[in-house]
């Protein structure tokens, strides 16, 4: 099972397992209460298959481990962090992430950057013309990194009609996906 690969990390083990982790490692600062963390799960499930040996994926409870969530200033939830080559305690000379760290397909690959732009304008295209104004801000906000709590400020609405926005947009997505892939 994918999820057997990440590891619950807390604030007892993050040193170890986080900052003096011989590989570049990821850490997701996720809440049991988090719908976008519960739809990002299985995209983290996949990442574990695909970088396992390359890549340390880790998963970090904030409600139960609110010493290093405020430590390390996630905001909002569904954060993700790289610690990658760099020794513990000592500032990195570059930004290094954790997609520069992964292999992959030269972004300098002709089909690959044709394909990837025609899929970003078919998603772009997709969400423009089919979510709600609700869940066209709410999918922005979210994107830069505003918490549900401040969302619902902005939106004039509860948490709950902000998760739910975002559960639709999920959905759209996953479904617009499912429409454009190739049968092989």
């Amino acid at each position: 099972m994918a999820s057997d690969l990440i590891k619950h990390v807390s604030d007892a083990s993050f040193e170890a397992d986080v900052l003096k982790s011989t590989q570049p490692v990821l850490v997701d600062y996720w809440a049991e209460w988090c719908g976008p963390c519960k739809m990002i799960a299985p995209i983290l499930d996949q990442l574990a298959v695909d970088y396992t040996g390359q890549v340390k994926m880790t998963k970090l409870d904030v409600d139960a481990n609110i010493k290093t969530a405020t430590r390390f200033k996630h905001a909002p939830l569904n954060t993700y962090v790289s610690f990658s080559h760099t020794p513990a305690g000592q500032e990195s000379e570059g930004d290094c992430t954790l997609g520069d760290a992964l292999p992959g397909p030269s972004v300098h690959d002709p089909s690959v950057c044709v394909i990837s732009t025609e899929e970003l304008q078919s998603l772009v295209f997709t969400l423009g013309t089919g979510l709600s104004s609700l869940e066209a801000d709410a999918l922005r906000l979210y994107l830069e990194g505003n918490s549900y709590e401040d969302m619902a400020v902005v939106l004039g609405c509860d948490t709950k009609t902000i998760d739910n926005a975002l559960q639709r947009v999920k959905r759209k997505i996953l479904a617009h996906q499912k429409e454009r892939e190739v049968l092989a």
